[in-house]
Order: structure tokens, then C-alpha cells, then sequence
């Protein structure tokens, strides 16, 4: 693989002054592996433990990084891993700080995921869009393989998800300015509202406004358990 990087400025006085600014940071076709013997290897999804990264591309520029901020324009990030992971494209204008964490103009693109947010956490408070993005279930599960035990998604692990939000709020208590959602042939649910309680899904409380949903029932034949959808419907 081949790395560039042009250090701007590097600056070691005593902590916390320090600080480092790189210009330009380029990686290309490079792999990166992480191995963690005390573990035992994971048969399906990612394994944190055992990690192997490859055709990894990297573009960066205007780096900061100190104890007070990191910040950086992140161009492109491309790479594989050997769970199936093929993550094609990546980049946005990243900030975090004590008190601020904001990601601009995110995209990230799977095979078959196309996800494009921005997004702001300023003092617990938080401000996402989610603009028109199609999730795939499939790399939900590279993640989270445990999920496949709930039969809904063991039937829908092909099936791609397409979302479109805005939400805000303190950590506990987000507010839905919209939010829409489709998947399958026909299968649409859109609604706005309040959620409280996010972090504990056993006292998590909805008020949601108006819902308009509407499917076929070729859809629920797909998303629902083998049984449960009345003979009568048509």
C-alpha cells in the first residue's frame, strides 16, 4: 500500500497546548488486521476481536487534532473486512469536542445501503436528518447477527429499508418532525411525534401524531410470521 501525509504544523509544548495539524493524509491499498487470541473467533457477523481490514483507501484533509478538539474533512474512506463488510464509500466533515459532536454531510455507501445524514449533539442535545437512504437489513446483521433470531428478520434479511427523518431533542426525549419509512413492494409508514425514554425500551414512551401506513398483502406475507395474517385478507 502507499501512504502520503503533509504535516501542516506540530506543536508539542506541555499538555494540554499541544496540538498537531496535518494538510494532507492519503492511504491506498493498504490492509490493517487486529487479532485478539484471549477471544474466540466469532462464526458469523464482525468480530471485533479478530479484525481483517483490506483495500483500504483514505483521503483526508485539514486534520486538527489536540486534548480540546478533533476535527477533519474526511474525503473518502474505503475497506473491506472478511465478514463481508465492503464499505465503498464514506466521507463527511467531522468536529468533536468536550461539548459538541457534529457530522456534516455524511454519506456512506454499502452494496446495497445508501445512508445520507447530517448530524449535531451540542450539550445533550440532539439535531439528525436523515435524508432519502435505503438500509439493508443484511448489513444490519454483519453488526448485529444476534438479531436473526427474531423471526421477523430471520424472513426480511434481504429485504432493504428505505428512511427519511428529522429528529431533535434532549438524550432522553427526541422529537420526530417526520419521519418515513418504506420497504417491500407497497409498504409505506409515515408519522411525526414525541418519544421519551429511548435508552430503556421496557418504560419507553410514543405519542405519535397522525400515522398514514398502507401495505398489500403480498408485503405482510413477507414481513409478518407464517400464520399470523388472517386467512380473509386479500
Amino acid at each position: 500500500g502507499t501512504f502520503t501525509c503533509l504535516l501542516d504544523t506540530f506543536n508539542l509544548k506541555s499538555p494540554p497546548s499541544w496540538f498537531v495539524n496535518v494538510k494532507n493524509l492519503d492511504i491506498a491499498n493498504s490492509s490493517l488486521g487486529y487479532e485478539n487470541t484471549s477471544n474466540s473467533v466469532l462464526v458469523e457477523g464482525l468480530d471485533p476481536n479478530h479484525l481483517q481490514f483490506s483495500n483500504i483507501v483514505l483521503n483526508c484533509r485539514d486534520i486538527r487534532f489536540s486534548p480540546a478538539k478533533i476535527s477533519m474533512d474526511l474525503l473518502l474512506l474505503q475497506v473491506r473486512e472478511k465478514c463481508g463488510l465492503n464499505l465503498q464509500h464514506l466521507s463527511t466533515r467531522f468536529s468533536y469536542d468536550s461539548t459538541h459532536l457534529s457530522l456534516e454531510q455524511c454519506e456512506l455507501q454499502t452494496g446495497k445501503s445508501k445512508i445520507k445524514l447530517s448530524v449535531s449533539v451540542e450539550n445533550r442535545y440532539l439535531k439528525a436528518d436523515l435524508h432519502n437512504s435505503d438500509i439493508a437489513i443484511s448489513y444490519i446483521l454483519l453488526v448485529q447477527p444476534s438479531l436473526l433470531q427474531q423471526t421477523i428478520i430471520a424472513r426480511n434479511r434481504n429485504a432493504i429499508v428505505h428512511l427519511k427523518s428529522i429528529l431533535e431533542g434532549s438524550i432522553d426525549k427526541h422529537l420526530i418532525q417526520n419521519l418515513e419509512c418504506s420497504t417491500g413492494s407497497n409498504t409505506m409508514l409515515k408519522t411525526q411525534g414525541l418519544i421519551q425514554g429511548i435508552q430503556d425500551t421496557k418504560t419507553m414512551y410514543a405519542d405519535l401524531g397522525m400515522i398514514e401506513f398502507k401495505t398489500i398483502k403480498k408485503d405482510l406475507e413477507i414481513l409478518l410470521p407464517e400464520g399470523m395474517l388472517p386467512a380473509k385478507i386479500s
